[in-house]
């Protein structure tokens, strides 16, 4: 029998089962003004502001809603809840608090120039940020006192959407194509032109992967702090308001003409799940409640909900590996809904055949922590391979996850690639390969040549893999990694920015 040395593939992949959102309208009588943004206090109570002083109230998830008095006539156009207390800012410098869970309001304008109007609200570490005219103010107690930290004129760009990651880290985005990046608190500012088109919203799913989003379809992604920005492939022309990430997989966009945009990879790519049922609609605002429950706002006093944000089976990765001529499966869920069990199904791809089930493993019904699950295909021959899992229900309703493909070809060289991301904060991972079996040690070094840790030291078989490095404990700085493997040796620098 022809002897065929197969290599070891590692493939491991973010993927997330198809499963649409539906969104229900929620009729209401309270008010018909514009709603411009959403917050809740709870997974019960909620507020949303809008045009003319417009402020509502649900006390039941969102299914009913009352007007309260805000004793303004002034548009309000961002609401955030922090320590204890409900905080809006709008139009002529109004400014709004409630520490009743919004049955009673205290109002007073933090300027007295029209111009300056105040867009978004946001809190941050105990912070509180306010945007204007080209100008944001911060509070550090609770919005009593706010200071100008950066200063703006009426012909400054509009400045309508902030997001702090952290206490140092934040980011601003607004009219003329502007991001502003600060990384010391907002004692100064970066500004960086992304495009040609007005900004509206910007967000983060972690400290590394955001998204900026604005007229006309306009949407950027950065994967490294905010350093550089490069825009995301997607067909749309309409009007986007809203970023907002559940996590750091899963996040949605809202705009103009019933827009509706979820992603479940970080914001590498989008899927439309807008309102057909109404195409017209201006989505100013969201807010998620929870993984599965989401509300958005607009126009008209137009709500609509939806109880299936989150996936019945949150698939956190799905991973192939060859060894010894086997191909392991293996896949990790973060969530599971009445999981009964999942169906292995394989294609033959060279030439192209058709999908069939090659093994199922149970699932663990209801869960709320991370679940790991492993199958072997022991008949396969050398070629391209595709695999999916089809999940199933205690009530027989499946759906699917994305495929993923395998190679079984020669074996690859000795190397060693550059971790993925780098910069990287706090995880990143680094991907090498062993032409035969081998004697394998990767030691990870600080900028003066200490070793602060061994990564692998063992014997390895030939193939590629994956290993991840956690610098949690570490400070921000450069280390290098080192792989030894035989006769083989390379470094390669890596950059842990927190």
């Amino acid at each position: 029998m022809k002897s065929i040395k197969l290599l070891v593939v590692i493939i491991v992949l973010s993927l997330r089962f198809t499963y649409a959102q539906t969104w229900d309208p929620i009729s209401q009588t309270a008010t018909t003004k514009t709603l411009n943004k959403i917050c809740f206090i709870d997974s019960t109570k909620g507020i949303a502001v809008g045009s003319s002083g417009a402020i509502i109230k649900t006390t039941d998830s969102g299914n009913t809603w009352e007007l309260k008095t805000s004793g303004t006539t002034r548009q309000l156009n961002s609401i955030v809840y922090a320590n204890n207390t409900l905080h809006v800012v709008g139009a002529s410098g109004i400014y709004l608090s409630s520490t009743d869970e919004g049955e009673t309001w205290v109002s007073k304008t933090l300027t007295t120039n029209n111009s300056n109007t105040l867009y978004v609200i946001k809190e941050a570490e105990g912070y509180l940020y306010a945007t204007g005219n080209g100008r944001i103010i911060k509070s550090t107690d609770n919005g009593t006192t706010w200071e100008q930290i950066r200063y703006g004129s009426t012909t400054t760009p509009l400045m309508r959407s902030i997001c702090f990651v952290s206490k140092n880290y934040g980011y601003v985005v607004g009219n003329g194509a502007v991001i502003l990046r600060t990384v010391d608190g907002g004692l100064t500012f970066d500004s960086l032109k992304v495009g040609t088109k007005d900004f509206y919203s910007v967000d983060f799913a972690d400290s590394l992967n955001g998204v900026a989003v604005g007229w006309s379809g306009s949407m950027y992604k950065t994967t490294d702090a905010g350093q550089s920005w490069e825009p995301i492939e997607f067909s749309t022309t309409n009007n986007l308001y809203n970023v907002k990430f559940f996590n750091s997989m899963n996040g949605i966009i809202t705009g103009g003409n019933g827009t509706i945009l979820v992603t479940h990879s970080g914001g590498l790519t989008w899927e439309d799940n807008s309102l057909t049922e109404d195409p017209t609609s201006l989505l100013w605002g969201v807010c998620i409640v929870n993984k599965n429950v989401i509300l958005i706002v607009g126009n008209s006093g137009k709500i609509y909900k939806t109880l299936t944000a989150g996936m019945p089976v949150e698939l956190v990765n799905f991973a192939a590996q060859i060894i010894d001529g086997k191909i392991n499966l293996f896949w990790q869920t973060a969530t599971e809904i009445n999981n009964h069990k999942f169906v292995v199904e394989r294609c033959y791809s060279s030439p192209a055949e058709k999908w069939e089930k090659v093994g199922e493993i149970t699932g663990n019904g209801t869960s709320t922590t991370i679940n790991n699950y492993s199958f072997i295909d022991n008949n396969v021959k050398e070629g391209n391979y595709l695999y999916r899992l089809k999940q199933i229900d205690y009530d027989g309703s499946y759906q699917y996850s994305n495929s993923i493909n395998v190679s079984l070809i020669n074996p690859l060289e000795f190397s060693l690639k550059q971790n993925y991301p780098n910069p990287f904060n706090p995880s990143t991972t680094i991907s090498y390969s062993i032409a035969s079996a081998s004697d394998v040690n990767i030691t990870v070094y600080n900028i003066i040549g200490k070793a602060i840790t061994e990564l692998v030291n063992s014997r390895q078989q030939a193939g590629t893999y994956n290993i991840n490095f956690n610098a949690k404990d570490l400070s921000s700085g450069i280390y290098f990694a080192k792989i030894s493997a035989g006769n083989f040796s390379k470094t390669i620098k890596m950059n842990l920015i927190k």
